[in-house]
């Protein structure tokens, strides 16, 4: 029993490693901001968003998302998406704040 609750413990060590997105701050602050926000939302958004025929479909097309939303638009809803628009399929993502700029940098560009 002891080697079954090993693996199932390591297994869910994997899959909560897979969640979190393996997204390094320090690292991404190398970056330029656009760039930093690219790598984020391609960990964090490409499940459910498309963008540029790239990632999931069970959300809206972002690739246009610069020209509907100003950069504070777009990190209202990041931060809140329930305060924007009521009853949205969208949950709360945990991103840092610096994650969240970087995303609105990347995503306030796609026009």
């Amino acid at each position: 029993m002891t080697r079954l609750r090993t693996l199932s413990l390591a297994g869910l060590l994997i899959v909560f490693a897979g969640c979190t997105g393996g997204l390094d701050d320090e690292k991404l602050a190398a970056l330029k901001p656009q760039e930093a926000g690219r790598k984020v939302v391609e960990k964090k958004c490409f499940s459910c968003h498309t963008i540029q025929g790239e990632g999931g479909t069970r959300a809206p097309n972002l690739s246009s998302i610069g020209e509907r939303l100003t950069p504070e638009g777009l990190k209202q809803f990041i931060t809140d998406p329930q305060s924007v628009k009521p009853n949205s399929a969208m949950r709360k993502i945990h991103l840092s704040e610096k994650q969240i700029d970087w995303v609105v940098a990347y995503l306030s560009e796609l026009k």
